[in-house]
């Protein structure tokens, strides 16, 4: 999740509750100080937590593809135990 998305769910509250010509300025705090604190994909990435970030034009194509590769069953049972 960008920073921006991250910061516009964590404290939509306080965004929700603040004057229409302020949410702007308020969100620009908000991203840069969840970019602080988290550090954003560029540092996920090097940190090895994150694989590699995928492009969102290119994600239905990328899920396609790791479904059809996967095993085809689940062992003896076709469903899962309940």
């Amino acid at each position: 999740m960008a920073a921006e998305a991250a910061a516009g769910v964590l404290y939509r509250k306080r965004l929700a509750a603040a004057p229409q010509e302020r949410r702007a300025e308020l969100l620009a705090g908000f991203v840069a100080e969840v970019e602080r604190e988290s550090g954003g994909v560029t540092r996920a990435l090097s940190l090895g937590v994150v694989d590699e970030v995928v492009a969102p034009e290119e994600s239905r194509q990328r899920i396609a593809r790791a479904l059809a590769d996967a095993p085809e069953s689940r062992g003896r049972r076709g469903n899962i135990p309940l």
